[in-house]
């Protein structure tokens, strides 16, 4: 979030948090997704409500990473973009959006594999 935003592209508001440590007080505006900052898919992720409901998702994050990102949620499309490589060998995928059958984009779902999210394009 920090390179894009500093490349002008808009994020949403947000936080990073280390594990043990409390988001600022009064800074958020819910619902948000707190995740774990450098893991991949959906592992650890979860949208949260309301106040009640953010200890958990922290510790729940925690689990994969000692870092831990809160970010507001907004309205939209998901879209994807892999890149692979490095510097000045970049490979860059085709730009796809994806359907999103729980909300969230969840490649590894639990229950009902065949119920995940899909590409839409």
């Amino acid at each position: 979030y920090i390179l894009t935003k500093n490349a002008g592209i808009a994020v949403p508001e947000f936080q990073m948090i280390d594990k043990g440590d409390k988001p600022e007080a009064g800074a958020l505006t819910y619902p948000v997704f707190v995740k774990p900052a450098r893991s991949g898919s959906s592992f650890g992720l979860t949208k949260v409500n309301g106040t009640e409901e953010l200890n958990a998702a922290i510790e729940a994050a925690g689990q994969y990473d000692g870092k831990i990102l809160i970010e507001q949620a907004i309205s939209g499309c998901e879209v994807g973009c892999a890149v692979m490589g490095n510097e000045d060998d970049l490979i860059v995928g085709e730009v796809d959006q994806i359907r999103l059958s729980h909300g969230i984009f969840r490649i590894h779902q639990e229950n009902e594999p065949e119920k995940g999210s899909e590409n839409a394009m």
